[in-house]
């Protein structure tokens, strides 16, 4: 039995819909699919909750080891749940590449690329980092996620016709994420406003004192990243109609994915 999210994660899924829209892609999927889709979704956001609240990335290495080792038919002892959570989407992983399934491989390396990102995302913590280098790495977090998704849900569509969708919307998404979350992830010492929206702004934040409160301008910070994230959403919904178009016998499916991240950008508008 896969561990269950926490209640805060459970709430935030019921809230937007996203637990009927899991329902329906899962409906949607080959039978095959169904379980690697629920591992992916839901053992990989709890191994991100152990890591916020213990704040050790050590936990994303061993996570590593057991997924490389059991992907590789390697005997895998461990507990506690979500260790063996790890151990069983690896080894669902190695069957599926032993069958052919060409994405199966590329589904591992996309969650352990993610994890490497995640790292560099907690080395940042109390710092004010530029632009590019936020969206950067929100593209990767974001991108890693989403092509996890993509590469199970749609396997027959090649990579390179993947990718650029995968990172449109997984920067989108984390985006999006990053603002509803402002202030919480603030207080996590994650600062998501970049060195350049501090100036123009004019806000007072310092590095490693975690605190958004009476800033005057931050509404208006808030409002104009909403802008942002709506054309970041807009331009993946244009590659979404591409490919659509060109593999017609994954529009159900592509259209329940899209779907499924629009809802990060509902939540960040309630948010603001």
């Amino acid at each position: 039995m896969i561990q269950k999210m926490n209640s805060s994660r459970n709430r935030e899924v019921r809230t937007y819909g996203r637990d009927f829209l899991y329902k329906k892609l899962l409906a949607l999927v080959p039978s095959s699919a169904r379980e690697l889709f629920k591992l992916v979704n839901v053992s990989l956001t709890n191994i991100d909750d152990i890591l916020d609240a213990k704040g050790d990335t050590e936990i994303l290495l061993t996570a590593s080891t057991i997924l490389r080792d059991s992907f590789q038919g390697k005997s895998v002892r461990c507990d506690p749940i979500w260790k063996k959570d790890i151990r069983r989407l690896g080894f669902l992983l190695g069957r599926q590449d032993l069958v052919g399934n060409l994405q199966a491989g590329s589904i591992l390396e996309e969650i352990i690329k993610f994890w490497i990102s995640d790292i560099k995302n907690h080395d940042r913590k109390g710092m004010i980092i530029s632009s590019a280098h936020l969206c950067r790495l929100n593209k990767e977090l974001g991108g890693r996620v989403a092509l996890q998704f993509f590469y199970i849900c749609c396997p027959n569509i090649p990579k390179k016709d993947l990718t650029k969708l995968g990172f449109l919307a997984g920067l989108a998404v984390k985006t999006a994420d990053n603002l509803s979350d402002l202030k919480p992830d603030f207080q996590d010492g994650f600062i998501n406003i970049s060195k350049e929206e501090v100036r123009k702004y004019k806000m007072q934040i310092s590095e490693g004192k975690h605190l958004l409160k009476d800033q005057k301008n931050l509404h208006l910070y808030k409002l104009d990243k909403l802008k942002e994230i709506k054309h970041l959403f807009y331009k993946s919904d244009r590659e979404f109609r591409i490919l659509s178009e060109k593999y017609t016998e994954y529009n159900e499916i592509l259209d329940t994915l899209k779907t499924i991240f629009v809802t990060w950008f509902i939540q960040a508008q309630k948010s603001i």
